[in-house]
């Protein structure tokens, strides 16, 4: 995404949040906060997913009976941060989406997300960065707001919207910044800095302790620093290897083609441990990240294209 289409984004969303603020005539406002527990959709932590989930749904008859407005059901749901089971356990239970299948064979199912009549759904935003469902989760997403662009909001959510810095920090311009030009996130005394991380990076390799410290500066490793260090994810670079190696069985090859991006694929459960892994380099992971943000076609690209940064439904806001 480049200059322009960053600074497009950032009058689109300002203009949406002066039209919201002049929107006076709104009865009721919901903010749902964002949890800063980053362990909270982790699968080892079921107990703490149930307790903290932001799972919604709601009958809104009571606001639109007086009015004569017809009644209707609102799905909500935020945070799910590429927990791709936790989602898939969000629609079993919910009362406004399910999967519909379209195709596939016995190994291998495609199904599309569909809105049940007489509903709303609102995703509130955080898309990515705790599991490894980011890229499925996005092109979910923004197919069910294709397909249902007037009952459908998608919400934008600070990890959604913090990858737009990849273009800029993995370039080769800054890919070539002096170490000690690049410190520490301000806003978190324990980081480490770049060249920090880079010295503990050398010293986990035996034999290394001569080598300039700027052979290990690669992409890989700047992007583990960014996800680690100042964006509070540090498992996320091998969520995204495990999800590339889940495409490339699927489909053969990474990127897949636009015509699969409106369908989602479903493996049998046991399938997922036949992965390998090794064949998906540390290369292979940046280059999915770049892809995901940078490319037009990009799963998070997409998704910020048809988000907002609130939505109202009836006389509700979401933000």
């Amino acid at each position: 995404m480049g200059q322009c289409d960053t600074k497009a984004l950032f009058y689109v969303y300002s203009t949406q949040l002066v039209i919201l603020i002049l929107t006076g005539c709104l009865s009721s406002v919901i903010s749902f906060g964002i949890s800063r527990d980053t362990a909270t959709f982790c699968p080892s932590n079921r107990q703490q997913i149930k307790a903290k989930r932001k799972r919604v749904e709601m009958d809104f008859s009571k606001y639109y009976r007086d009015s004569g407005s017809e009644d209707f059901r609102l799905g909500y749901v935020s945070d799910v941060e590429g927990h791709w089971s936790y989602f898939l356990d969000f629609v079993r239970r919910s009362n406004v989406l399910d999967w519909e299948d379209v195709g596939g064979d016995e190994e291998i199912k495609f199904r599309q997300l569909v809105l049940r009549p007489n509903t709303y759904f609102v995703y509130g935003g955080d898309s990515v960065d705790k599991g490894p469902g980011d890229i499925r989760l996005c092109r979910a997403l923004v197919s069910l707001k294709q397909r249902y662009p007037d009952r459908v909001h998608l919400l934008v959510g600070n990890r959604d919207l913090n990858k737009l810095r990849f273009r800029s920090e993995l370039s080769d311009f800054d890919m070539a910044r002096p170490l000690e030009e690049i410190g520490k996130p301000f806003w978190d005394r324990n980081a480490k800095s770049l060249k920090e991380h880079l010295e503990q990076v050398r010293d986990n390799h035996v034999g290394v302790e001569d080598v300039p410290l700027e052979r290990f500066n690669t992409k890989a490793e700047r992007l583990r620093y960014m996800l680690k260090h100042t964006l509070g994810c540090p498992d996320t670079f091998e969520f995204r290897r495990n999800e590339v190696a889940v495409l490339r069985k699927i489909y053969g090859h990474y990127p897949y083609s636009v015509d699969h991006h409106a369908t989602t694929p479903f493996l049998p459960e046991n399938q997922y441990y036949d992965l390998l892994l090794n064949e998906v380099t540390d290369d292979n992971v940046v280059e999915s990240f770049e892809y995901e943000i940078n490319h037009p076609q990009g799963s998070l690209r997409q998704y910020l294209k048809y988000a907002s940064i609130a939505a109202i439904v009836g006389n509700t806001i979401f933000v």
